[in-house]
């Protein structure tokens, strides 16, 4: 077996289709590779500097934010590759009304925020100027559609230079900050300065391409399509962002600041890995958008290898992390966040069935089930909220992680079981943790 996959290394190496794919892949993991890092590091500054009360006060302001953010993206993340891989000649008239779109939603978002923050926070006016600050982040983003303009090209690398720049910038700043002191409102100032930065970036980008063209390309057709093809799409993300920071937010509801600090802490070290399926699921989509319309077979063994290696890539990063929490909590974060070591050790496991979450969203799309996904979802974050409240003042903050592993298990183990149309995902997601079994079995 090992004799014959060495003699496709050379077949592999000189195939354009596969080295494309590979190419972007590559770029796509250098990106985030240094981004984790460089996020690790930064995070030791701010987090000793600002410890576990101040960082919690921040944590629930972005939280809150980003619960509302796919309004501003309006499901154009993953439906837009789409529409750009399957009509390319009309392509930069689709960039052009999905950039307008997510301008539109932006703004929507930073006047909900801004209304909703004296409502949902009435006696925290500590949170106010905080929420309106980062709020203009989804604002700010607009620009990300020429991202998937270039992936839907399997050419990352103008892109990942471009947001680079902006990343550093702002991560310079906060180094900055914590060594020679400064605020909270300055922290939360950078969050969406690293998006004017990159979006800037973009649009310079864009203009030098001579196949965008934002304004000679609106087109209200398009734009009319993106909104009634997206809104499933943008409840379904609403949902789902429900799911993954709603805790936050109760967990300061019942618990106050210092918990949310902690707990926090742990989280930030848990979604470094959540940019793994963000990288390999839209890299690898357009190959399998194109094996949808070729051959079923060929679709669903992609989809079934996907699933298996974003599930047993996760379970190793899990029991690493699970084994080395109090070492990586102590080296990054000291003391005032040693308890978080425990928080980390049960929550990393929360990333196993959060990677086979985006692979099955991101086929639902495939497969056009967008109000499926919305139903999904909806139900999940329904069940999120609910067991957050129920199990945070019984257990604590590890209510909340237990809520959370529930929660991300249901769209991809449980839900898509009801639906005929759905069900062969759940099947190769439980399918994906007998991969040891099936390799041994061949042999």
């Amino acid at each position: 077996m090992l004799t014959e996959m060495l003699k496709k290394i050379p077949y592999l190496l000189n195939n354009p289709g596969i080295a494309r794919y590979a190419g972007s892949i590559y770029w796509m993991f250098l990106d985030r590779g240094s981004r984790i890092l460089i996020t690790l590091v930064v995070s030791g500054f701010m987090l000793r500097y600002l410890g576990p009360v101040s960082f919690g006060k921040l944590s629930t302001a972005k939280s809150f934010v980003t619960i509302f953010q796919p309004i501003g993206v309006f499901g154009l993340d993953s439906l837009l590759i789409v529409y750009l891989v399957r009509f390319s000649r009309n392509s930069h008239r689709i960039l052009a009304s999905a950039t307008a779109l997510r301008l539109a939603g932006g703004f929507v978002v930073w006047c909900l925020t801004l209304g909703l923050c004296f409502f949902v926070f009435p006696d925290r006016k500590d949170l106010w100027p905080l929420i309106a600050i980062i709020g203009c982040m989804p604002l700010l983003q607009s620009f990300e559609t020429v991202d998937s303009f270039y992936q839907a090209r399997v050419n990352m690398r103008p892109i990942i230079i471009v947001k680079q720049i902006g990343f550093i910038a702002s991560n310079v700043l906060r180094i900055l900050m914590s060594v020679l002191g400064g605020t909270l409102f300055g922290f939360a100032a950078l969050v969406p300065l690293e998006f004017l930065l990159s979006s800037s970036g973009l649009y310079v980008l864009a203009k030098k391409d001579q196949r965008v063209r934002f304004r000679e390309s609106f087109s209200l057709g398009n734009f009319k399509m993106l909104v009634s093809r997206g809104w499933p799409v943008m409840f379904s993300g609403l949902a789902a962002t429900v799911n993954l920071y709603a805790d936050q937010v109760l967990l300061g509801h019942f618990m106050g600041d210092k918990a949310v600090g902690l707990y926090s802490a742990a989280v930030q070290l848990s979604s470094t890995t959540y940019y793994i399926p963000w990288i390999l699921v839209p890299a690898l989509f357009p190959a399998i958008i194109n094996a949808k319309k070729n051959s079923l077979p060929a679709y669903l063994d992609r989809v079934s290898a996907l699933l298996s290696m974003l599930t047993w890539m996760s379970v190793i990063i899990a029991i690493f992390t699970a084994f080395t929490s109090e070492l990586i909590i102590s080296m990054l974060f000291g003391q005032q966040f040693s308890e978080s070591s425990g928080i980390l050790r049960l929550h990393i496991w929360s990333i196993v069935p959060f990677f086979q979450m985006i692979a099955t969203n991101y086929c639902l799309v495939v497969e056009g089930e967008k109000r499926l996904l919305l139903k999904i979802a909806v139900g999940a974050a329904i069940l999120n909220i609910a067991l957050n409240i129920l199990l945070i003042p019984k257990f604590g903050i590890y209510g909340a992680i237990y809520a959370t592993i529930v929660s991300y298990a249901l769209p991809s183990l449980i839900l898509p079981l009801l639906s005929k149309k759905s069900r062969f995902l759940s099947i190769l997601c439980w399918k994906a943790f007998l991969l040891p079994v099936r390799l041994v079995g061949k042999k």
